[in-house]
């Protein structure tokens, strides 16, 4: 059998801050990904000469990662620039990981592992460790929550959610109407086309709260209230309600 390849995602703006972590974590992959691509929203710090430094010359396909440097285009938002990436990336497995966000050293591994175990599956979800801004010590883990509460919650988050490309093949990318939620959309549209997906019980990856979710909540609230209507009749209004009470 032929052995499953893995492309890694980057959306970045003025993104110096962390971006070194991130590019570190994918070159410490036991198993390194057959390309590393950033989409780049116009940052005016040093983003751009960080990623350079990162890959020093594994430009185009010089070294054992192919890195590519992506420019946003007119349309804004993180889930334009994953869309950007999509139409041009070639792994047989998608990973996005942010610019605040990074794997474990041993993340591809698992994951590939699980989805060549598994052939019928089009989605991994793993766990993950939660960070607070600028700190090295992590507040919480991240334990996914059972799918069948997708109509009331996000069950995954994105860093440890990994999809196999024919997935976005078949059912597209992301809506970029939705600033904050454009995950949660996906995975209610993947769920409405029954693509199959698995737990991998194990904490792969890392991510660093206060993004856009976290520091725009009304909007994140109404995303996904918005969301969750058009496929289940009570149980969005009810916790929407419930998330605004605990101003969640």
């Amino acid at each position: 059998m032929q052995e499953l390849t893995y492309s890694v995602i980057t959306a970045c703006w003025n993104s110096a801050r962390t971006l070194c972590r991130c590019i570190d974590s994918v070159k410490a992959q036991t198993m390194p990904p057959r390309e590393h691509i950033f989409v780049d929203g116009g940052s005016t710090d040093n983003t751009r000469e960080l990623i350079e430094q990162g890959y020093r010359c594994n430009w185009d396909k010089c070294g054992p990662i192919t890195c590519r440097l992506l420019e946003q285009g007119v349309v804004r938002g993180v889930s334009a620039a994953w869309n950007v990436a999509l139409k041009q990336c070639f792994g047989d497995v998608v990973f996005l990981l942010n610019s605040d966000d990074w794997y474990e050293p041993y993340c591809a591994e698992r994951v590939l592992a699980a989805l060549r175990d598994h052939p019928e599956a089009g989605i991994v979800h793993a766990d993950a460790r939660l960070y607070r801004r600028g700190e090295s010590t992590p507040c919480a883990d991240w334990r996914n929550r059972p799918e069948w509460l997708l109509p009331v919650l996000m069950p995954y988050v994105h860093p440890a959610c990994f999809v196999r490309r024919t997935v976005y093949e078949q059912i597209g990318g992301f809506d970029p109407a939705y600033t904050t939620a454009m995950d949660y959309d996906f995975l209610w549209r993947c769920k409405r086309n029954r693509i199959r997906s698995i737990h991998l019980p194990e904490i792969v990856s890392n991510f660093e709260l206060g993004g856009l979710a976290d520091s725009h909540r009304k909007t994140a609230r109404m995303e996904m209230y918005t969301i969750a209507k058009r496929y289940h009749r009570a149980l969005p209004a009810i916790a929407f309600v419930g998330r605004c009470l605990t101003n969640r």
